[in-house]
Protein backbone atom coordinates (compact mmCIF):
# COMPACT_ATOMS: atom_id res chain seq x y z
CA UNK A 1 0.00 0.00 0.00
CA UNK A 2 1.36 3.56 -0.94
CA UNK A 3 0.72 5.99 1.93
CA UNK A 4 0.72 9.78 1.62
CA UNK A 5 0.65 11.52 4.93
CA UNK A 6 0.12 15.54 5.23
CA UNK A 7 0.97 18.01 7.65
CA UNK A 8 -1.44 21.06 6.44
CA UNK A 9 -0.56 24.61 5.90
CA UNK A 10 -2.75 27.00 7.86
CA UNK A 11 -2.72 30.62 7.04
CA UNK A 12 -1.38 33.09 10.07
CA UNK A 13 -0.63 29.92 12.35
CA UNK A 14 2.07 30.29 15.09
CA UNK A 15 3.29 27.15 14.47
CA UNK A 16 6.34 26.87 12.25
CA UNK A 17 8.94 24.17 11.25
CA UNK A 18 6.86 21.92 13.24
CA UNK A 19 5.98 18.25 12.52
CA UNK A 20 3.97 16.53 14.65
CA UNK A 21 5.95 13.56 16.37
CA UNK A 22 3.39 11.05 15.87
CA UNK A 23 3.96 10.99 12.26
CA UNK A 24 7.45 9.60 13.13
CA UNK A 25 5.61 7.05 15.41
CA UNK A 26 3.31 5.84 12.68
CA UNK A 27 5.99 5.49 10.13
CA UNK A 28 8.10 3.72 12.71
CA UNK A 29 5.50 1.04 13.03
CA UNK A 30 3.57 0.19 9.77
CA UNK A 31 5.15 -3.07 8.32
CA UNK A 32 7.96 -2.69 6.08
CA UNK A 33 5.50 -4.45 3.16
CA UNK A 34 4.39 0.02 2.67
CA UNK A 35 5.68 2.99 1.21
CA UNK A 36 5.26 5.67 2.72
CA UNK A 37 5.17 9.50 1.71
CA UNK A 38 4.74 13.24 3.43
CA UNK A 39 3.72 16.41 2.03
CA UNK A 40 4.46 18.91 4.21
CA UNK A 41 2.68 21.87 3.64
CA UNK A 42 4.26 24.24 6.35
CA UNK A 43 8.00 23.06 5.46
CA UNK A 44 7.24 23.62 1.58
CA UNK A 45 5.08 26.82 2.87
CA UNK A 46 2.98 26.14 0.03
CA UNK A 47 -0.65 26.39 -0.90
CA UNK A 48 -2.43 22.82 0.82
CA UNK A 49 -3.93 22.91 -2.81
CA UNK A 50 -0.71 21.76 -4.11
CA UNK A 51 -1.39 18.24 -1.96
CA UNK A 52 -3.21 17.69 -5.36
CA UNK A 53 0.20 17.64 -7.73
CA UNK A 54 1.63 15.49 -4.75
CA UNK A 55 -1.22 12.82 -5.06
CA UNK A 56 -0.77 12.83 -9.03
CA UNK A 57 2.77 11.99 -8.35
CA UNK A 58 2.68 9.72 -5.92
CA UNK A 59 -0.06 7.48 -6.78
CA UNK A 60 -1.23 7.03 -3.09
CA UNK A 61 -3.93 4.41 -1.72
CA UNK A 62 -4.56 6.36 1.39
CA UNK A 63 -3.88 9.66 2.44
CA UNK A 64 -3.55 10.42 6.20
CA UNK A 65 -4.37 14.09 7.49
CA UNK A 66 -3.38 15.07 11.10
CA UNK A 67 -5.84 17.15 12.22
CA UNK A 68 -5.71 19.51 15.24
CA UNK A 69 -7.93 21.77 16.35
CA UNK A 70 -5.95 24.55 14.77
CA UNK A 71 -6.06 23.47 11.49
CA UNK A 72 -9.64 21.95 11.46
CA UNK A 73 -10.99 24.12 8.68
CA UNK A 74 -7.63 23.60 6.77
CA UNK A 75 -8.15 20.12 6.65
CA UNK A 76 -11.90 20.22 5.76
CA UNK A 77 -11.34 22.53 2.98
CA UNK A 78 -8.11 20.10 1.53
CA UNK A 79 -10.29 17.11 1.74
CA UNK A 80 -12.62 18.52 -0.12
CA UNK A 81 -9.98 19.42 -3.10
CA UNK A 82 -8.93 15.86 -2.36
CA UNK A 83 -12.34 14.48 -2.81
CA UNK A 84 -13.23 16.57 -6.44
CA UNK A 85 -10.39 15.50 -7.99
CA UNK A 86 -9.91 11.88 -6.59
CA UNK A 87 -13.33 10.47 -5.05
CA UNK A 88 -12.16 7.17 -4.67
CA UNK A 89 -8.83 7.48 -3.05
CA UNK A 90 -9.27 6.47 0.77
CA UNK A 91 -8.82 9.25 3.10
CA UNK A 92 -8.07 9.03 6.83
CA UNK A 93 -7.86 11.32 9.96
CA UNK A 94 -5.73 11.21 13.15
CA UNK A 95 -4.21 13.50 15.51
CA UNK A 96 -5.75 15.24 18.69
CA UNK A 97 -8.56 16.11 17.21
CA UNK A 98 -10.02 13.14 15.91
CA UNK A 99 -8.69 11.78 19.76
CA UNK A 100 -10.94 14.50 21.59
CA UNK A 101 -13.99 14.17 19.26
CA UNK A 102 -14.18 10.86 18.75
CA UNK A 103 -18.00 10.68 18.74
CA UNK A 104 -17.89 13.55 16.08
CA UNK A 105 -15.22 13.93 14.47
CA UNK A 106 -17.01 11.76 11.19
CA UNK A 107 -19.37 14.10 11.01
CA UNK A 108 -16.86 17.21 11.23
CA UNK A 109 -14.90 15.82 8.48
CA UNK A 110 -15.80 13.95 4.98
CA UNK A 111 -12.93 11.17 5.65
CA UNK A 112 -13.38 7.70 5.51
CA UNK A 113 -12.21 6.80 8.58
CA UNK A 114 -10.46 8.41 12.00
CA UNK A 115 -8.38 7.01 14.44
CA UNK A 116 -8.45 8.21 17.94
CA UNK A 117 -5.88 7.60 20.24
CA UNK A 118 -2.14 6.34 19.85
CA UNK A 119 -2.57 5.95 16.05
CA UNK A 120 0.93 4.25 15.68
CA UNK A 121 -0.88 0.88 17.47
CA UNK A 122 -4.23 0.88 15.49
CA UNK A 123 -3.20 2.34 11.70
CA UNK A 124 -0.84 -0.43 10.69
CA UNK A 125 -3.12 -3.06 11.88
CA UNK A 126 -5.59 -1.48 10.01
Amino acid sequence: MRILLVWLAVERAELYNFLPLGFGYLVANLPKKHSEDLWDGVLNNSCNKKVIEKITQFKPDLVGIYVWNFNLGAARETINIIRAKFPELTIVAGGPEPSGQREKILTTLPVDYAFAGEGEKSFPLF
